[in-house]
């Protein structure tokens, strides 16, 4: 993937506090980037650092090779749609779209306006009004009027945090379906580790004002590269662990679980000491029940609470040697009931899906 967007070295201060600490990050064409973190991580500054909003106080921000040192917002080769969408609602849904062409005589505004609005599923909405639109369709002028001007970069400011669950999920497949159909990078900024998975090439998890860790999404939920990137990302339980390294990886005596012995790529970081910490996500971990046989790893228990979702079964289940539940995720099927509280159960485990961290890592 050709580069487009560089930063090295990049460090943002607010008189004394440092919002953005030595940022070195490459982001291809036509990719679609996230970045992913808690509030207050630096996310958002960092993406108007890109646009143009933010000057950096020391590193080099560059865009399809340029040094964007004193170019202007309006002359970044970027766009963003915001949080809010700033749509105007005195403004038709083509008076909003055409916003931006207002000091651009070269383009024929009426054809533009039309090619935007049927990109974004809007086609025959131009004489709508804007304060009637629902909030799916606000977050679609939003995104016709940023592409109008046909940028390099689409620079996305949590623009689904408004919108209820199922909207969300829906415009969620179709930025992803946008982003492939007009081929440019996109850059979203976002809190939710679910949206992130779902969208992205590639997320940036940030954490006071750092990266702490850059990868694909199945590479972070799988192997997060510390207890703090694993922590954030999706659920996991964390069991203490001795470890002793091994000709192959290492070997290990987890509490509650046993002796397990584990290939040295499922330790994401190295492991100093003897002491360490295994993760488990809840849906590597099952419930033996009644009638069937594995061949797996299993350990008694006891369920301790039952969360039922509809499609999923979410179990806490105590296990001898471990003070806190494990968090078990299953499928619901036919013929398989929903456990109670207190029945006694079984655990199954794979040695294969546990994650070692350092315990001080």
């Amino acid at each position: 993937m050709k580069p487009l967007i560089t930063l090295e070295g990049v460090n943002k201060y607010y008189g004394d506090y440092h919002a953005l600490r030595d940022i070195d990050l490459t982001i291809g064409e036509g990719e679609f980037f996230s970045l992913l973190g808690p509030s207050g991580c630096g996310k958002t500054t960092l993406l108007r650092t890109i646009a143009g909003f933010e000057t950096v106080s020391d590193g080099l921000v560059a865009i399809g090779g340029k040094d964007m040192a004193g170019v202007p917002a309006n002359l970044r080769p970027t766009n963003m749609v915001f949080q809010s969408y700033a749509i105007f609602p005195h403004l038709s849904v083509a008076e909003n779209v055409a916003f931006g062409l207002r000091k651009r005589p070269d383009i024929d505004k009426r054809t533009a306006v039309t090619e935007a609005l049927s990109m974004v599923g809007l086609a025959g909405y131009e004489k709508r009004a804007a304060h009637a639109l629902s909030g799916g369709q606000r977050q679609r002028v939003a995104l016709a009027r940023a592409l109008i001007l046909k940028p390099k970069v689409l620079l996305l400011d949590e623009p689904l945090s408004a919108l209820d669950k199922k909207m969300r999920e829906q415009m969620q497949v179709e930025l992803i379906k946008l982003q492939r159909h007009v081929g440019i990078t996109f850059i979203l900024v976002t809190h939710d580790q679910e949206e992130a998975l779902v969208m992205s090439d590639r997320i940036a998890v940030m954490f006071e004002g750092r990266i702490g860790q850059l990868a694909d999404a199945e590479t972070l939920y799988r192997r997060p590269r510390n207890r703090q990137v694993a922590e954030f990302i999706g659920k996991m339980n964390f069991l203490e662990a001795d470890v002793q390294p091994a000709a192959e990886g290492y070997d290990l005596r987890v509490a509650g679980l046993g002796a397990v012995s584990v290939a040295a790529a499922q330790a994401p970081e190295p492991v100093h000491g003897s002491a360490g910490v295994v993760g488990l996500r809840p849906e590597t971990l099952n419930l033996l029940f009644d009638g069937e046989t594995t061949k797996q790893m299993l350990v008694d228990g006891q369920v301790d609470e039952v969360v039922y979702y509809g499609d999923m079964t979410y179990y806490d289940v105590r296990i001898q040697g471990v003070e806190k539940p494990l968090n078990i995720a299953m499928k619901n099927v036919i013929g398989r009931p929903v456990l109670d509280v207190g029945a006694p159960t079984r655990v199954v485990w794979d040695p294969r899906a546990l994650v070692l961290f350092d315990r001080n890592g």
